[in-house]
């Protein structure tokens, strides 16, 4: 995982609240029943070692730390089917808003990455402008997967009478419209976004990380202890400071060579891009962190052992 120096010139360093808590939802195995660990995370977290350590097996995380982002989604799963063209003047009310709603507020607003939120007319119209050019260059909302190849969930991408409502909005001087028209806001759960996970692990120490410099590429060793065999349905990171981390790659290492790397150096992790061998994501699993990035369980018969 790497970090991105934020380079902030009115600080010589930002210090880092533990870079991230992964929680780990069970389903239970014939072994027994699973044990719930871990409060419900907290916007400052306090980071405590983790008990009954399995020196066998370890959890790897690749962060990368970067500038404030511009990313984020909402949990709800969202169609890429285009709106509906308006009839008459565009307005924020009835028709901005529930574009803006569903496809922008879960990284615009507070305690996200992105720079700005999104969340009111004042404050959507002070940025309509660079709304209409990100969109329409399809910059935002963030989407790398190629049309064409399939369809996936969660999929970010404007449709084009979706883009050509902004477009028009801005271009008829960004109307507020009747405020009867407006969709509720948005509601965001706080903390865990899959509830209360069954296993939580933490990093044991603070990570401090320079406010400028070169990029940095960081590996953290999580050791999960679990009294017997688990099938995971799902993994979701929470990050320490999200408008520093870039990303993170969650890998299982069933050696200890990640963790032999990870004890000599100080402080806590190793640098580099490149992983022990022994270190791979589980098999036919994706297991990563974006800003943005919504987590979910695995579908019926896809969990994974631990």
């Amino acid at each position: 995982m790497s970090r991105k120096r934020a380079r902030n010139k009115n600080r010589t360093e930002k210090r880092l609240r533990p870079p991230a808590r992964l929680s780990i939802a069970e389903q239970q195995s014939n072994a027994g029943p699973s044990k719930a660990s871990g409060p419900a995370a907290r916007r400052k977290i306090v980071w405590a070692p983790v008990a009954g350590i399995v020196l066998g097996l370890a959890l790897i995380a690749g962060f990368g730390t970067v500038l404030p982002g511009k990313k984020t989604e909402s949990r709800r799963e969202v169609s890429t089917k285009s709106a509906s063209t308006p009839r008459g003047p565009v307005t924020f009310s009835r028709d901005v808003a529930p574009i803006v709603f569903q496809r922008c507020a879960g990284c615009h607003r507070p305690g996200q990455s992105a720079p700005f939120a999104l969340l009111t007319y004042e404050e959507i119209k002070k940025h309509a402008r660079q709304i209409a050019e990100v969109t329409q260059r399809r910059y935002m909302p963030p989407w790398l997967p190629e049309p064409g190849y399939g369809e996936f969930a969660l999929d970010r991408r404007l449709g084009s009478d979706q883009i050509g409502i902004i477009q028009q909005w801005v271009a008829e001087g960004a109307v507020e419209g009747n405020q009867a028209d407006l969709p509720p806001p948005p509601r965001f759960p706080e903390g865990w976004q899959l509830g209360v996970p069954d296993l939580v692990v933490t990093l044991p120490q603070v990570y401090t990380l320079s406010a400028e410099g070169k990029d940095v590429y960081r590996n953290f060793v999580f050791p999960i202890s679990v009294p017997t065999l688990r099938y995971v349905k799902g993994v979701e990171f929470l990050p320490g400071n999200a408008k520093v981390v870039h990303h993170a790659f969650i890998n299982v290492d069933e050696t200890r060579q990640s963790r032999r790397l990870a004890e000599k150096q100080n402080p806590p992790g190793f640098d580099g891009m490149e992983l022990p061998e022994s270190a791979v994501m589980p098999g036919g699993q994706l297991l990563g962190w974006q800003p943005g990035k919504v987590p979910s369980l695995t579908v019926g018969g896809l969990s994974w052992v631990l």
